[in-house]
């Protein structure tokens, strides 16, 4: 799998887990227009420095069909609003639910492309370092089943392949003759890896009492650094969610929500959390260019 060696992911997975909580609830969260399109900005920017050009062909398959099928439904499926703009049959359709269509759409966008660069970062390992301690189990199991996925599509496609070129010695086989088969020899296979799994397993020692955890990652000065921060901008977008400074409602009639020291600032805030990685990739490119032009 094609990763940059993106800086925020050097960072502690502990970092790296609390940041796309933060971002990815408050994307939620925060019902505006603004930041709902920041959102989508930011997970943008990150996910091309992480995948390049196969992050715009994720977001251009699945996350854009979606978007558009909400932009295009809401406003014919919702009549709610005072301003139609024009009428199929007998049914209004409102500029306020078309808004309202819209500002779903960028959440739904922002949404999904956040979580597709948190299965960038968060690897199973790196997932294993975050939770291990709290629900050594639990995490185990989901560490497994993640990487069990990719590692039975894989073998899919070997025994498709490999009986494919075998043949079938010139007798016709059905289709569905032939998928059974291949099912038949992953399940055997599945059963066959989950069995030395399992003595791996026991051979190291696991589940046995005193067994302690390791992980290979430390918390550094920087990453309680990012943490404050990253609390600072939180609290801050969250204070302007309650001061009103970020309030949106679309039905019946559009309506922003400003409060006497304006919206700027907590729009900051959120546009900073967004765009942190982002920051802090390029400002690590300028150091080491920096770096280059003295030698």
């Amino acid at each position: 799998m094609y990763l940059r060696h993106d800086e925020f992911t050097k960072y502690h997975p502990g970092t790296n887990f609390a940041y796309f909580c933060a971002v990815i609830i408050l994307s939620l969260v925060i019902f505006h227009p603004v930041t709902m399109g920041i959102s989508l900005a930011g997970a943008l920017v990150y996910a091309i420095l992480l995948r390049g050009g196969k992050s715009l062909k994720f977001f251009f398959s699945m996350p854009f069909i979606i978007m558009i099928l909400t932009v295009i439904l809401n406003p014919i499926f919702v009549h709610k609003g005072i301003t139609p703009l024009f009428y199929i049959g007998d049914s209004p359709v409102t500029k306020e639910a078309f808004i309202y269509g819209a500002c779903a759409t960028l959440m739904i966008g922002s949404v999904m492309m956040w979580f597709y660069c948190y299965s960038q970062v968060m690897t199973s390992d790196r997932f294993m370092a975050v939770a291990g301690r709290v629900m050594p189990k639990s995490s185990l199991v989901f560490s497994m089943v993640l990487r069990f996925i990719p590692r039975l599509k894989n073998q899919a496609v070997k025994i498709r392949n490999a009986r494919r070129n075998a043949g079938t010695n010139g007798e016709a086989v059905s289709k569905t003759k032939e998928a059974a088969g291949q099912m038949s020899m992953l399940t055997t296979w599945a059963l066959e890896n989950s069995i030395e799994t399992s003595d791996a397993m026991r051979s190291r020692g696991y589940g046995l009492p005193g067994r302690t955890h390791y992980s290979g990652y430390k918390m550094q000065a920087r990453d309680g650094v990012f943490i404050a921060l990253l609390i600072i901008f939180a609290v801050t977008v969250i204070a302007g969610k309650i001061t009103g400074a970020l309030f949106f409602a679309a039905y019946p009639q559009v309506k922003i929500g400003l409060s006497e020291g304006g919206s700027g600032a907590y729009i900051a805030a959120f546009a900073l959390m967004c765009f942190a990685p982002a920051v802090i990739e390029i400002a690590e490119e300028l150091r080491w260019k920096q770096l280059e032009s003295k030698i």
